[in-house]
């Protein structure tokens, strides 16, 4: 289950409360509807293609699980969204390489 609304924050710093809703969007929209979905929830969650939330780590497992599912329209885009989100944690991990080391 994803935390409650006023657990966690998007990556804009927002009460997450909208995630929920773009997860079943994604889940059981036609192909339209996801793909709005999907850019919705990647701004949530990653805002400006690098800034991340509260709400992100919470949301991968639920993601995963859409790619996985045979009928979701847009896995393609899930992908995207998830090797995003694989590099920016490699990228935070290598920067904490550097860190420890200066």
């Amino acid at each position: 289950m994803f935390p409650e609304a006023g657990e966690v924050r998007d990556a804009a710093g927002a009460a997450a409360g909208g995630i929920p809703p773009l997860l079943s969007r994604i889940a059981y929209g036609d192909e339209d509807t996801a793909r709005i979905a999907i850019d919705d929830l990647g701004d949530a969650i990653c805002a400006l293609g690098f800034v991340v939330g509260e709400a992100t780590a919470p949301a991968v497992p639920f993601l995963l699980e859409l790619a996985g599912s045979p009928h979701v329209a847009c896995k393609a885009e899930l992908l995207e969204l998830l090797e995003l989100l694989e590099l920016l944690e490699l990228l935070e991990l290598l920067g904490s390489i550097y860190r420890t080391d200066q």
